[in-house]
């Protein structure tokens, strides 16, 4: 029996980093490998959620994972919600450290240690 990871966020898939599941708006599901990797790299390039960016990552998907032309639009289209979650999420995550958000106390054995020397 092996560790399974089944922390999960708004930007992480689940327990396989390199393996998500579409779900396309006909209601079924796609597995598709290296979705993460492309949305790094297309984020790198500074493009936004767009049709035109959401027919470029299916077409990079389909090197590795097999997708049907007959379900070429569905693909772009579970993509593109898929990327606009993604992109929310960074930049949820991008805020800069110096922020007017006010400084959380600090609570742990340390911060305990720290007030018995006060």
């Amino acid at each position: 029996m092996g560790f399974r990871n089944t922390r999960k966020t708004c930007c992480t898939p689940g327990p396989i980093a390199w393996l998500r599941t579409l779900s396309l708006s006909d209601g079924s599901k796609a597995s598709v490998i290296g979705l993460d990797a492309i949305f790094e790299d297309i984020c790198g390039h500074g493009a936004g959620p767009s049709p035109e960016t959401a027919s470029e990552i299916v077409r990079r998907l389909s090197r590795k994972n097999n997708i049907p032309l007959s379900l070429v639009g569905l693909y772009e289209d579970a993509v593109l919600r898929e990327f606009t979650t993604y992109m929310e999420c960074r930049t949820c995550e991008d805020t800069p450290e110096d922020s007017q958000a006010p400084a959380l106390p600090r609570k742990g054995i340390f911060s305990r240690f720290m007030g018995w020397l006060k």
